[in-house]
């Protein structure tokens, strides 16, 4: 109901500007903004839509900012090539600000840090600040160790699986003690150790490479990037090296489908191609796509969903296989609304 109330007074806010023109993420971000101050929130953790000058979450100001991984995406908006992506992505941030840099390409490291000059940025890449190793792994954990010059976690239980979350933890480590140092509220090593591990303790990423059943063993992941399927791909071939997947992809329509199917074919041994209500690519569109890539598979189209589930259960259960849900959002949200005996024809998305 409070969200309600928000909602209705950022809608009539935005009606009162007549000569101005909103999308539903421009809504979505006021709602949050008018939520986040009324709740009084200390501190806010913001993701962005697409990233860039022009991204409505610009008005959230801070004194850190974090380029998590850089991917051929919105290159009508951004640029066509990581490079100019980069670019685009680093004037997200506020001038003087710091700006932690993840796993990117070794070659754009000294370019991005040399027009983040520009505008006075300290770019940080986590690569060469925070060292981390993974200790141990299965499919659905890591225990792995970090060093920084200012604080060394011996051995830190992630709650879930693949060897990117080891990365991405790497990524909220140095954000977070960038951030604590610049309010001048950096706790100490043992406070800050104690409160990664309280933190770790309560952690769920649904949707991310997410174990939602046991019989059949049914995974989710709801990347829609070749980059974000590269790291499924070696996910799974690092966390079940031995296991059959059976593989329930759909594409939505406006997706590098290539750069998709390129990276996330190679670790099936079965392939069933079906389309998300929302946003779904039409099966026989990729049908020929997936064939002249992996020919020698065996691959099953159907195009509604539930349809597609109930085969992939069945197989899977037959033949021992784990399936895995890749490709799209939509799909992967649709599937866990079916697993839950809800209809997914009543989703509503912004």
């Amino acid at each position: 109901k409070a969200l309600q109330k928000i909602l209705s007074q950022v809608i009539a806010g935005a009606k009162e500007l007549k000569n101005e023109k909103f999308g539903r993420f421009e809504l979505s971000v006021a709602l949050a903004i008018k939520y986040f101050q009324e709740q009084k929130a200390e501190i806010g953790v913001i993701e962005v839509g697409i990233g860039g000058r022009f991204d409505s979450t610009r008005i959230f100001r801070g004194p850190v900012t974090v380029l998590t991984s850089l991917d051929l995406e919105h290159t009508d908006l951004l640029g066509s090539t990581k490079e100019a992506i980069g670019y685009e992505k680093l004037d997200l941030a506020d001038p003087n600000s710091k700006v932690v840099l993840g796993n990117l390409p070794a070659e754009l490291i000294p370019k991005l840090k040399a027009y983040g000059k520009l505008n006075n940025l300290h770019l940080r890449s986590v690569m060469e600040i925070v060292d981390g190793k993974i200790l141990s792994e299965s499919a659905t954990k890591l225990i792995c160790s970090f060093e920084h010059s200012d604080f060394h976690l011996p051995e830190v239980t992630i709650p879930l699986g693949g060897h990117f979350q080891q990365i991405n933890l790497q990524m909220a480590l140095l954000a977070s003690f960038l951030y604590l140092q610049n309010r001048n509220r950096w706790p100490g090593e043992a406070k800050f150790s104690s409160m990664v591990t309280e933190g770790l303790a309560h952690l769920r990423w649904e949707g991310r490479f997410q174990q939602v059943t046991t019989d059949p063993v049914i995974f989710i992941d709801a990347g829609h990037t070749g980059e974000a399927m590269k790291c499924l791909r070696e996910t799974v071939r690092q966390t079940m090296p031995h296991q059959r997947i059976l593989l329930l992809l759909g594409i939505s329509f406006n997706k590098n489908k290539s750069a998709i199917l390129d990276e996330i074919l190679p670790v099936a041994q079965e392939i069933i191609c079906t389309q998300a209500l929302h946003h779904g690519e039409k099966v026989e569109l990729l049908e020929p796509m997936i064939r002249k890539s992996v020919s020698e598979v065996p691959l099953f189209c159907i195009p509604d969903v539930r349809e597609a589930l109930v085969f992939a259960k069945e197989k899977a259960c037959a033949q021992g296989m784990t399936i895995l849900v890749a490709g799209s959002l939509f799909l992967s949200i649709e599937v866990v609304t079916l697993l839950r005996g809800q209809d997914p024809k009543e989703l509503r998305f912004l």
